[in-house]
């Protein structure tokens, strides 16, 4: 699975950017804005990846790791876009966090100890909190609304940040040098495109639909990547494939 990498990730990343611009094309209000941000950076953080699987250059590494601490910041302003707050004063905090968390990470991520166990594992943790945080914010922020519909829509929205954001951290693991097959990155771009569709409708039956046309559509190309993987795998060994 480890040789499907590079060019699994790649093809994500040209996804990832595509997402991000047709966001743009349907608005300019801020929180396309932040999406495109997020998703942008995305793009950059699997196509980093995925030449440095190809190329096997160190600077893929250093590039690899400044995109994971933009990562997070990206997402709290993405995420606290969603939901409209008057007070802002939770949001402004947990913005000033991150900014104030992200200047010595990135200054971590480029000095010379940014592969050592320890500071891989502080990454880790740092990109895993302020994902966390930035979903409890549009949680709780929905939970205050009183508005059923808005409610209901947060719920979605932050269902389906939880597992975006899941995926994300299990595709994270090669950061760390844990390899897994790439199927994070796949079930990441999907779930990116299921949150631009919500930020993109503002009715909830919409998203719904798009939700199970979107799960039969995941199961179905998983089915036959699946196919295709035996065939390259069995029939590849008789040179037919």
């Amino acid at each position: 699975m480890e040789e499907l990498r590079p060019q699994t990730t790649l093809f994500c990343a040209v996804l990832a950017f595509a997402i991000a611009l047709s966001m743009l094309l349907r608005g300019r209000r801020q929180a396309h804005w932040l999406f495109a941000a997020f998703a942008t950076d995305i793009a950059f953080w699997y196509a980093s990846q995925s030449l440095y699987g190809l190329f096997q250059a160190p600077i893929w590494v250093r590039a690899t790791g400044v995109l994971t601490v933009l990562l997070p910041q990206f997402a709290v302003h993405c995420f606290q876009a969603i939901v409209p707050d008057p007070q802002k004063t939770y949001r402004s905090n947990l913005g000033k966090i991150a900014t104030f968390l992200g200047i010595p990470m990135l200054a971590l991520v480029l000095s010379p100890y940014h592969e050592a166990p320890l500071s891989l594992g502080v990454t880790y943790f740092y990109v895993f909190g302020l994902l966390a945080a930035a979903l409890v914010s549009v949680a709780r922020q929905g939970h205050k609304s009183p508005s059923r519909a808005v409610r209901d829509r947060v719920r979605f929205l932050v269902g389906v940040g939880v597992l975006a954001t899941t995926f994300t951290l299990a595709d994270f693991l090669s950061f760390l040098g844990v390899h897994l097959p790439p199927i994070g990155a796949v079930l990441s771009i999907v779930f990116l495109f299921a949150l631009a569709e919500s930020l993109a409708r503002p009715r909830l039956a919409d998203l719904n639909d798009i939700s199970g046309r979107l799960l039969v559509a995941t199961a179905l190309a998983f089915c036959l990547a699946g196919i295709f993987y035996l065939f390259v795998s069995v029939l590849g060994r008789f040179s037919t494939m």
